[in-house]
């Protein structure tokens, strides 16, 4: 019994020493870290990358370089992060579009978020809504889906492209409540402006780019893809609570990936950081309602909901890459 406790107490002490030796070795490294940004420099989510790259910096001491790599729905930026070394130095800040959107629409790619990418940490949640102009006629969702019927395919529903979150939220919408739309494809911001114009009847779109506009009774938000109802629109139901079906629910994360075959203990302290500052006070009043804080497991969880959920959406419609 002695030699057994001696023998697992070996077995201990030897884990812990090398957990604590790949630990110290990971905060001795002051090679740079390159944060992969796929999106322009300039944005809301570009800023929002800087700033957990300035606050990433603070922590580990050592200098943080932003990469924008925009361009194609963020595979571009995802390959350059899939073909990187497994050390921790290169790290993907990204949404869910190249990880659990991409592999439904594209047969040919030169990653595999799977077995390439490993979850760090979520640190923001961009939820989808359904919004009109002020004088349009249907002043409640299920008006709008009461017309949908009657009219399938008369009422067109604007989005940011075919295979972004606005255009498969509808799609999932239409194939869970037996409507259908017309739904427009942009790869512009002209969205809203077609929308207020009479051009288009209805947008799909992230919560945050019109939240102003709902609040300034510039527009008028029907129902929102959420859990909960969110505060900046205006009183609007969620999709579930205005139909009573649920699974119409999903959120539109952004978070942190880096290289599979990292180490743990350097997947654990990017995981810590990303969390404390996306716990932060100062992080939620400068960046509003969409931070959102979840840890490796959780995000892993999220993605793989998000990959099922899509695929399934993707194959049913026989949606196919632009």
């Amino acid at each position: 019994m002695k030699t057994l406790f001696l023998r697992v107490a070996f077995v201990a002490a030897a884990a812990l020493t090398s957990t604590l030796v790949l630990a110290q070795s990971a905060s001795a490294d002051k090679r740079p870290v390159r944060l992969v940004i796929p999106f322009s420099a300039g944005g809301q989510l570009d800023a929002l990358g800087r700033y957990f790259g300035e606050k990433l910096a603070a922590a580990l001491e050592v200098p943080v370089v932003p990469d924008n790599r925009p361009g194609a729905s963020g595979m571009i930026a995802a390959s350059h992060v899939a073909n990187s070394a497994a050390d921790g130095k290169t790290i993907f800040f990204t949404t869910g579009g190249p990880v659990s959107i991409a592999p439904s629409l594209h047969k040919k790619m030169s990653y595999d978020p799977a077995t390439d990418l490993v979850p760090v940490a979520m640190v923001a949640d961009m939820p989808m809504a359904f919004v009109v102009r002020p004088d349009s006629p249907y002043k409640t969702f299920n008006e709008l889906l009461t017309a949908a019927r009657a009219n399938p395919g008369k009422i067109s529903v604007g989005n940011t492209g075919v295979g972004a979150v606005s255009h498969l939220a509808t799609e999932l919408l239409s194939q869970q409540l037996g409507v259908s739309f017309t739904q427009v494809p942009y790869q512009t911001t002209a969205t809203i402006t077609d929308l207020l114009g009479g051009q288009l009847d209805v947008l799909s779109t992230s919560a945050t780019s019109v939240e102003k506009l709902v609040e300034a009774k510039k527009m008028r938000a029907l129902a929102t893809f959420t859990e909960k109802r969110l505060p900046t629109m205006n009183g609007a139901p969620t999709v579930s609570e205005a139909t009573g079906v649920k699974g119409l629910e999903f959120p539109v994360w952004l978070g942190v990936m880096v290289r599979k075959g990292t180490p743990e203990a350097t997947i654990n302290r990017l995981a810590e950081v990303f969390m404390a500052a996306c716990a932060l006070p100062e992080t939620a009043a400068r960046f509003n309602d969409i931070i959102a804080c979840a840890g490796p497991k959780q995000l892993g969880q999220i993605i793989a909901d998000d990959t099922r959920r899509w695929r399934e959406t993707i194959s049913r419609a026989n949606i196919k890459a632009e």
